[in-house]
């Protein structure tokens, strides 16, 4: 067992009469516990939500700005793009703090599971560059687009995939 549970809850069980022998709520007295152990995992749940959204769209935006540099004559987004791109998204993610979380996450500990991160990178990142390679396609097909047009559309387009990829990874449920 661990030291901490020994020493706070263990004298409380050895009661006879505790209301948490018999499955009841925690005393009064563990509620301010009670209430920092779900704080925690909110906060480890909301951070979770920000490492993956930054990693999804990191790998996505950098795999699509690779594939683009392969066929195309001019850089497919300028420097200054990606930096307001990337100020506008992690924008949209200030409010992540004060998210809500899922209940079901709230119930037991998290750990930070590296292989979900990687496995949910390598998902959302290749989703993203498919609607970025479809724009690179009507870019160059149907509008003819130069560089301007093309960056500019594509800015445009990637802002609109990474506030998808925001209201997906906010809850593991149907997120619409």
């Amino acid at each position: 067992m661990h030291l901490v549970h020994l020493t706070v809850v263990g004298p409380l069980l050895a009661r006879r009469d505790d209301p948490a022998r018999e499955g009841q709520h925690p005393p009064s007295r563990l509620g301010g516990l009670a209430d920092g152990v779900t704080e925690g995992r909110r906060i480890f749940a909301n951070t979770i939500k920000y490492v993956l959204m930054g990693t999804s769209s990191n790998f996505g935006n950098m795999f699509s700005t690779a594939g683009a540099s392969l066929v195309l004559p001019f850089l497919p987004m300028l420097p200054s793009q990606i930096l307001l791109n990337n100020l506008l998204y992690d924008a949209g993610q200030l409010t992540i703090p004060t998210d809500h979380v899922d209940p079901e996450q709230l119930r037991a500990p998290s750990h930070w599971n590296i292989a979900f991160i990687r496995r949910s990178m390598l998902f959302f990142g290749p989703v993203s560059s498919l609607f970025d390679f479809l724009t690179f396609a009507v870019m160059i097909e149907i509008f003819h687009a130069g560089a301007e047009l093309f960056r500019s559309g594509w800015f445009v387009e990637s802002l609109a995939t990474q506030a998808l990829v925001v209201f997906a990874i906010r809850t593991r449920r149907v997120p619409f």
